[in-house]
């Protein structure tokens, strides 16, 4: 497609409508007459025509099957035009027609309704077809085992009772894909088809495994269905599916409100974990402050506990769903930290603690505000300091005690280079503050900015960050990181064995 070419822009230099062409890709196109990019053309008037031939299968996202975001294209598109040499006015203008283009394509291309007519076949027949599609090729992954299987019954079991449940299950999902990363941006590029089945094989307390998915038989596959229909009679809801969609919502919600993001919450096993804990227990409230606190105390303890064997994984999250599953629907108002935790029967040990302590450091150059930028800072920290306990951890960001924009200083008071002391993002030097106290804070060096505190203020704020009579002199630095980072070692290993 031809991203210069618009109707609405009838300029000499500009082709002046759409244009489609098949090209050939490098493997073919010998003579590289045929590639993608930047073209100019001499015209018979000697005046130059622009054209920026762009190749629509690069508008798909191959993972999720999905038409890739507007700011994704926009972003790519953009730089290309930026690195053409060409006026800077130019560039602006191609981008107007870029965009014009691509608008219209997706809404009289992409999104346009393809003429279908209904055939009517037995169920077998279907089953029949769906499994010759699965053996044929390719081996399907489990969800797109089980989508296939969504995909044989169904759209065509109506169900007893004379409501009709037939339905179509892949363009639920894709719905939700997009509606998911349209409210989720921090995880827009993980949130993909195989999280709504992971999130059903739980709900129906099994895992998404190619065995599993074979060993579904028909019952259990309409129960499955049946649950994506449920709501709770105790909770008010407008349509159909809208419990199913609603509970995974409120897993995104609270993960995000404690402060995570895709950089540091990297498998969605474990939304669908909290999702099935919501949809389990409708009275539980993803934005009351209790809940988020447990949620971020389980997160925390898992997160280092993974550091002991590499990543959290789907092992975690299955046991966690299985423990979820013993209890009544309707038993947990708050997510049961402790007690889900303490089901996966792991120790989290001191060395673990200790190294973490050791190799933790703060992004740097990311703002302050973003508590999770490091999930392991974010966790030693919080399970130090005990905020979970008693304050909202949602109220909370992570704070340099002796602030990043005056190491320099830091190093001359220590009279050593900058590069050879402590790292100023090292954990021994971050905190927790709440965010109106980190803001007030600035970068005042941690003696100047505890003395415009009240004592009590002071003594709270040393306390729950573990350096209540340690030196706040710059020329101690060295000191204070080495002996800070020993105690919160201490203080998490006492907290752990104090919860569990």
């Amino acid at each position: 497609m031809n991203l210069f070419g618009h109707p609405d822009y009838q300029y000499d230099h500009l082709v002046g409508d759409y244009e489609f062409n098949f090209r050939k890709t490098e493997e073919f196109d010998e003579d590289g007459t045929n590639e993608f990019g930047f073209y100019e053309l001499e015209r018979e008037d000697g005046g130059i025509i622009k054209r920026y031939w762009y190749p629509l299968p690069q508008l798909m996202d191959v993972s999720s099957k999905t038409v890739i975001s507007d700011s994704q294209f926009n972003e790519e598109t953009d730089e290309f035009i930026d690195n053409l040499e060409l006026p800077t006015e130019e560039k602006d203008e191609l981008k107007n027609v870029k965009r014009s283009v691509y608008t219209d394509f997706k809404s009289h291309v992409l999104h346009q309704d393809i003429p279908t007519k209904d055939i009517k076949k037995e169920s077998y027949h279907i089953k029949e077809i769906f499994q010759r599609i699965n053996v044929e090729g390719v081996k399907p992954k489990p969800y797109q085992l089980l989508l296939s299987k969504m995909m044989s019954i169904w759209p065509f079991d109506e169900g007893d009772g004379g409501k009709d449940l037939t339905f179509n299950p892949r363009e639920r999902i894709e719905d939700w894909v997009e509606s998911f990363k349209r409210e989720f941006e921090e995880y827009e590029t993980s949130i993909d088809r195989e999280l709504f089945l992971r999130y059903s094989c739980y709900l129906q307390d099994t895992m998404l495994k190619t065995q599993d998915v074979k060993a579904l038989d028909e019952e259990e596959m309409l129960e499955m269905r049946d649950k994506w229909h449920y709501s709770p009679s105790s909770v008010t809801v407008y349509e159909d599916f809208e419990w199913f969609r609603k509970s995974l919502q409120k897993s995104f919600r609270s993960i995000v409100a404690v402060g995570f993001t895709e950089d540091t919450m990297d498998t969605m096993s474990i939304f669908a974990t909290l999702g099935k804990f919501y949809y389990r227990n409708p009275d539980a409230d993803p934005n009351d402050p209790e809940n988020l606190n447990a949620i971020y105390r389980f997160l925390a303890q898992l997160i280092i506990h993974s550091r002991s064997k590499g990543s959290i994984g789907r092992v975690e999250a299955r046991r966690i769903s299985e423990f979820l599953h013993e209890f009544d629907e309707g038993h947990f108002d708050t997510f049961p930290a402790q007690e889900a935790f303490d089901h996966l029967d792991v120790e989290i040990a001191a060395e673990t603690v200790e190294k973490i302590v050791s190799d933790a450091r703060y992004p740097a150059g990311v703002a302050e505000s973003r508590t999770f930028s490091s999930e392991d800072v974010a966790a030693v920290l919080g399970l130090a300091s005990g905020i979970y306990t008693n304050d909202d951890i949602t109220d909370y960001e992570v704070d340099h005690i002796f602030p990043e924009s005056r190491a320099d200083e830091v190093a001359e008071a220590v009279s050593v280079d900058e590069d050879e002391m402590y790292s100023i993002h090292r954990l021994g030097n971050l905190q927790l503050l709440p965010a109106d106290e980190n803001r007030n804070k600035g970068d005042s060096m941690p003696a100047d900015w505890m003395k415009a505190l009240t004592s009590a203020e002071r003594g709270r704020y040393r306390r729950m960050n573990s350096y209540e009579d340690l030196s706040l002199d710059p020329a101690d630095y060295q000191a204070f990181i080495q002996e800070r980072e020993q105690r919160l070692v201490e203080e998490v290993m006492e907290n752990l064995a104090q919860s569990s």
